[in-house]
């Protein structure tokens, strides 16, 4: 027999799992001392002998810059994807470069081929056929 490829495996590689155990507990840590520090009264820190530490105003304004960060963050994302977005009348958002176009023939597999369905589908799925005799002179001038 050859040598043993590595390959993907769904279960973490020995390493991962230390450094992930490390994140996990290094976190917790982080959490309850962001906490006892938070809720414990200045007197009582002092007392224990920590006499330098933050003050309290830290507590509430390092969060609530991290939500606000965030909340800007999702705010300009969309922005950005919205500005980079084809307009629905742009042939682009129909059909591009990466578009799969439907199959010749019919998959001989019990799942279909993957494609784009054509946007002639797409309207005849959505609003039917029309007959030529149903257009009349005040559709086209609409």
């Amino acid at each position: 027999m050859g040598p043993v490829e590595k390959g993907h495996s769904p279960f973490p590689s020995t390493e991962r799992a230390i450094y992930g155990f490390s994140v996990y507990l290094g976190a917790h840590i982080f959490l309850g001392t962001f906490l006892l520090w938070a809720y414990t009264p200045d007197e009582w820190l002092k007392h224990i002998g920590f006499t330098y530490f933050p003050q309290k105003y830290w507590a509430v304004a390092i969060p609530s810059l991290l939500i606000v960060s965030l909340l800007v963050f999702l705010v300009a994302y969309w922005g950005v994807n919205l500005t980079l977005t084809a307009p629905l009348d742009d042939l682009r958002a129909i059909r591009d470069t990466w578009s799969i176009p439907p199959p010749t023939e019919p998959s001989q597999t019990s799942v279909p081929a993957l494609y784009d369905v054509p946007i002639t589908e797409v309207n005849i799925a959505m609003f039917g056929t029309r007959r030529p005799e149903e257009h009349s002179k005040k559709d086209v001038h609409r």
